[in-house]
Parts: C-alpha cells; sequence; structure tokens
C-alpha cells in the first residue's frame, strides 16, 4: 500500500495531465468508430427472476453504491448499520452494511468532476501487476488499483469483524472497478465463504489474463450496462483493456448517439426506478 501511493506521488502533475490527454483522445477515438468489443449480453428483465436478483434487491444494491458517495448516519430509513471506511490520499470512500449472513461491501465511484486526486487517478490508465493475483501476468488500471490497495487491509478487517458466510460487493462507476480488484482478492483468499459482486457502469480494469480468471467465476461477477454508457467503454479495447463478468443490458440503445452520459447517471437509477412503477410500487424520493 505504502510503495502504491509513492509511486503515485512521484508522478508530476503535467504527467498526469497528459496521460489524461491521452485518455481523451482515446474516448474520441471511441466515439468516433463506436467501438464495442463485448456480446450483446442478457436482458435485466430476464435476471430479475433469478432469487438473488429481483427488482427490489437491484434497487437495494444500488441504494447501497449512492450510500458509499458520502458519510452519512443512515440512508433514507433504510435502517441499515453504515460502517464506513476509506483512505483520504487516494479518495477511496466505502460503506459495510451486515444484513443477516450477508457483509455488502460497497464503494464510492469516482468524483473527479469535483476532486483533483480522483482526477489525478483516473489519469493513471497504464496497466500495473495485481500484487496478490495468483497470475503475475494479470495486470489493472493502475489507477483502481492504487485505490483499493489503499484499503484493502480493512476490508480484511471487516471481514474477520463481522465473520460473515456471504460477501456481496458493490459499486457504480469507479466503485465497480474497485469491486472487480476487491473479487480477485476475496474471492480465493476466503474460499470458505461465498463472494459475489455486482457493478453499475463499470468501465473496463483488466488485461486478456484479467478476463481469462474471470471468465471461470463470471457468474459471480454481474456487470448491468445501461443503454449507451459512456464509461463502460472506457478505457478503449485497442490499449488492451478487456471486459469482465456476466453482461445484463438495461434500458435502450440509441441508434444515432454512440455513447451517453446520460445513460451513466441519472441512467441506473431512474431506470430501475421506472421498472419497479411498471410493477406497481412507489418510486423512492431522493
Amino acid at each position: 500500500m505504502d510503495a502504491s501511493r509513492e509511486v503515485a506521488s512521484r508522478e508530476p502533475t503535467w504527467e498526469y495531465m497528459r496521460r489524461l490527454a491521452i485518455l481523451l483522445v482515446t474516448v474520441s477515438v471511441f466515439a468516433t468508430t463506436g467501438c464495442q468489443t463485448f456480446p450483446a449480453g442478457e436482458r435485466l428483465e430476464e435476471v430479475t427472476h433469478e432469487p438473488d436478483y429481483s427488482l427490489e434487491e437491484l434497487r437495494a444494491f444500488f441504494d447501497m453504491a449512492r450510500a458509499a458517495w458520502r458519510e452519512r448516519e443512515e440512508y433514507r430509513e433504510t435502517g441499515w448499520d453504515l460502517h464506513y471506511f476509506g483512505d483520504e490520499d487516494t479518495h477511496i470512500l466505502g460503506v459495510a452494511i451486515p444484513r443477516g449472513e450477508t457483509l455488502h461491501l460497497a464503494f464510492r465511484g469516482s468524483q473527479a468532476h469535483r476532486h483533483l486526486r480522483d482526477l489525478r487517478m483516473n489519469a493513471m490508465v497504464w496497466k500495473r501487476r495485481v500484487p496478490y493475483a495468483e497470475n503475475p501476468r494479470i495486470r489493472a488500471y493502475w489507477g483502481f488499483l492504487v485505490k483499493y490497495l489503499a484499503i484493502r487491509d480493512e476490508v480484511h478487517r471487516l471481514i474477520e469483524r463481522f465473520e460473515p458466510d456471504r460477501i456481496l460487493l458493490i459499486g457504480h462507476s469507479g466503485g465497480g472497478a474497485v469491486v472487480s480488484l476487491a473479487f480477485l482478492d476475496l474471492y480465493p483468499g476466503f474460499p470458505e465463504k461465498e463472494v459475489r459482486a455486482i457493478t453499475f457502469g463499470m468501465p473496463r480494469i483488466f488485461n486478456r489474463r484479467g478476463a481469462i480468471w474471470f471468465d471461470e467465476q463470471e457468474e459471480q461477477l454481474l456487470r448491468i450496462v445501461n443503454g449507451r454508457d459512456l464509461i463502460t467503454g472506457l478505457p478503449p479495447a485497442i490499449l488492451g483493456y478487456r471486459h469482465v463478468g456476466r453482461l445484463v443490458r438495461m434500458g435502450e440503445r440509441s441508434r444515432w448517439l454512440p455513447f451517453s452520459l446520460k445513460d451513466h447517471w441519472p441512467g441506473y437509477h431512474e431506470g430501475l426506478e421506472a421498472m419497479i412503477q411498471e410493477q406497481g410500487d412507489p418510486p423512492r424520493e431522493d
């Protein structure tokens, strides 16, 4: 963890900005080519028939991801027991929510539009070896790997503290990136526990070797993509990044727009609420 911070701190600000400029150029390439390397996937309407992924549960999971955006005493009268943890240097925040035999661990997404640290982490787009991965050829997005390494010990302590039978990792956007890195750590690290993950709008994080490892555990990580969500197409596959997890699609994919920021936010929240209203349940107030 200290080594990761040291490497990050040695990079001058102009270097972060240079890499961010490269990232923006690749975004433009993505927008003009419509580069999508993932298959059609399943529809969310099909998945919600499974016991673990009812619409009510999916809404609760997304609410947990939102609860990780900032520390608070309670979240919308849910009665959840919220245990926050994080690291100021990397601007990562997580929340542990025990419910029955399951420990839910949700991670905050990137806030690059408001925080320079997140902007710098996002600009660290090159791949680095994952130190805890069994396969030394697995590489991951360095900026998000630095974030997870900063809280990894605390994540392990929370698991030891609550002693759950099941662990469910949850995140939206960059929080989903942290989820995938945590899953790579916890799934083999706690073989006596059931470890699953669900992400909303997760970007690409791993190289091809990482994607191969996730293929064997595909059913354990649900990757929900809404419409033409821009973030899910980044970083571009041309840089060697690959998607991981079981792809599930929600919403409509525009024929005219190659990508959409609205589909990233508030698309997931609005989409889930609309589906629940169709079932006759009242919407949640923001």
